[in-house]
């Protein structure tokens, strides 16, 4: 069963509106796995990092500061690493396991 955040007075109702089976989960899941993030607002879009994406990357992933209390592994936070993550990411995102990395982009 799906949780519902409606409270324990309405469970019995949730109970039955909101019951999945294992297989109905898990088709679900797998819809959700592919599709295609493309957020916009007035002045912002989210969506799937481009390769001109690239330098502004590395500047974040490279700056000390930035990155500071991030959970990233060391070799992540080098050139070369970075490089290999953001290509991981990049060609992840039509697989059957993609990496949720979007990029935050002005208009």
């Amino acid at each position: 069963m799906v949780g519902c955040a409606r409270g324990k007075e309405a469970f019995s109702h949730c109970d039955r509106q909101h019951r999945l089976t294992e297989q109905s989960l898990a088709e679900v899941c797998s819809r959700v796995s592919v599709m295609k993030i493309h957020l916009e607002i007035k002045r912002f879009v989210i969506r799937r990092f481009e390769p001109d994406n690239l330098p502004s990357f590395l500047s974040f992933m490279l700056d000390e500061v930035s990155m500071r209390y991030l959970m990233f592994e060391a070799e992540q936070k080098t050139e070369d690493g970075a490089i290999a993550l953001f290509e991981f990411a990049c060609s992840a995102y039509d697989s059957t396991a993609p990496i949720r990395s979007y990029a935050i982009a002005e208009k």
